[in-house]
């Protein structure tokens, strides 16, 4: 289990909002987490649809979504 820890949402890459934006499109990111492991970043990311539905995604530092 990595640990994550909470950042700002403004702290997260481009490249990965970029890829939230496509991945889930009209869905905004409402809280974020990152964890670390052998130089590798993770983001763990809350985001909520227009009508209030959150679920979480996960994504590496590439922007790649993490099943």
């Amino acid at each position: 289990q990595d640990e994550y820890a909470k950042i700002e949402v403004s702290a997260v890459p481009d490249a990965v909002k970029s890829a939230v934006e496509k991945a889930y499109e009209g869905q905004t990111i409402k809280e974020a987490s990152v964890a670390e492991k052998d130089g590798a970043k993770t983001y763990k990311l809350v985001i909520a649809t227009a009508e209030g539905t959150e679920s979480t995604v996960t994504f590496n530092d590439k922007g790649e979504e993490i099943k």
